[in-house]
């Protein structure tokens, strides 16, 4: 009877845990941070990556519109079960312009995308052109 009820404690305990386990590798989990160091053609862009257990690897999206368009280069999250940092460097950018922006992982257990956040460059936009009919 007493190894019966070691068994079913023991039982009750592995059951408690393998939920635990089975959470631990799921999708990363991604949050879209504060972009930074503003300046007239560039910013550094943040937020944090979960990985979840997983081998995991993030890129921030951007662009002048909500459709982003562009893509940083991969960078390597890790695969722990904390968040870690993501930040990127961006340049090139155009002066007095609103640029929009998102972070995104994926690893061997699905993707998740942050949501999209803005922040405008410094200074004055370049000026612009039109041109007329010809006469």
């Amino acid at each position: 009877m007493r190894r019966f009820k070691l068994l079913v404690v023991g039982l009750l305990v592995l059951g408690a845990l393998v939920p635990a386990v089975a959470l631990a590798a799921s999708s990363p989990a991604v949050t879209t941070g504060k972009a930074t160091h503003i300046t007239t053609g560039s910013a550094l862009l943040t937020g944090t990556v979960d990985p979840n257990g997983a081998k995991t690897g993030y890129t921030f999206l951007y662009g002048t519109s909500p459709a982003l368009g562009a893509t940083t280069s991969v960078k390597n999250a890790g695969r722990g079960t904390k968040p870690v940092d993501a930040k990127h460097v961006l340049g090139g950018l155009v002066p007095g312009t609103t640029y929009y922006y998102r972070l995104n992982a994926l690893s061997t257990k699905g993707g998740a995308s942050g949501q999209i956040r803005k922040f405008t460059t410094h200074g004055p936009p370049p000026p612009g052109a039109v041109t007329g009919t010809a006469t």
